[in-house]
């Protein structure tokens, strides 16, 4: 595993959760969640590199995984984990687009 320093979180990142700090079930992918750039302010933010094979990544080349899994997040009631900036990294392969297997 890359060893990631993490930085700030991204500003649409900070807008986002300011802007749905009173809703009830917000979470990572809800609420016009800025997944895009998160995933490109990760990808940077770890050289382009991914945080588990060390494979070369981009945009298009990578998606964004919880270091505890949002699943585990949800039961035990703590939906701001999935989208806390400390828990998420940049990986290969990329998501499968809707339709592909």
């Amino acid at each position: 595993m890359k060893y990631i320093r993490k930085g700030p979180r991204p500003l649409a990142l900070r807008n986002w959760e300011r802007s749905n700090a009173r809703l009830p079930g917000v979470q990572y992918g809800s609420h016009g969640f800025p997944i895009a750039d998160v995933q490109r302010a990760l990808v940077t933010e770890q050289g382009s590199i991914c945080a588990y094979t060390m494979i070369r990544i981009g945009i298009d080349s990578s998606h964004v995984e919880h270091l505890k899994p949002q699943a585990l997040s949800r039961s035990e009631g703590r939906l701001e984990e999935t989208f806390d900036y400390q828990n998420i990294v940049a990986c290969y392969p990329s998501a499968p687009k809707p339709g592909e297997a």
